[in-house]
């Protein structure tokens, strides 16, 4: 399963995950023309494609994204705000690995510690 942000509908990539038997949950962009249905399979759409704009105008893949706010989003704004993972005062891609990495590994271990006191 794959969830991410409409900005990151990209067919293609949509397509090769398809071939590999990933699922993607991806809300489908809205087109310029409101009366286009964007579930509606078009012509030129691969078959990865075609199956998410018909999966994703479904209530069960709809409740499947909503996971995606309630998991996935909270770590972000844990580590933007709490953590620094904002803009990074490093520069290179080694410095910045290891900095998302430490972030990571501190919220990982935050969790960790509020689940055992919560126990």
């Amino acid at each position: 399963m794959y969830l991410a942000d409409g900005g990151y509908a990209k067919v293609g990539d949509i397509e090769v995950m398809h071939e590999k038997g990933i699922t993607s949950y991806i809300p489908v962009p809205q087109p310029r023309n409101k009366d286009i249905d964007p579930h509606e399979p078009k012509a030129k759409d691969g078959p990865g494609t075609a199956a998410w704009r018909e999966r994703m105008a479904t209530n069960e893949s709809k409740g499947e994204y909503k996971v995606r706010a309630a998991t996935i989003e909270t770590v972000n704004a844990d580590l933007k705000t709490w953590r620094g993972l904002g803009p990074l005062v490093v520069r290179g891609s080694n410095k910045v690995l290891s900095v998302a990495l430490w972030a990571a590994v501190t919220y990982n271990v935050l969790r960790l510690l509020a689940a055992a006191n919560a126990a």
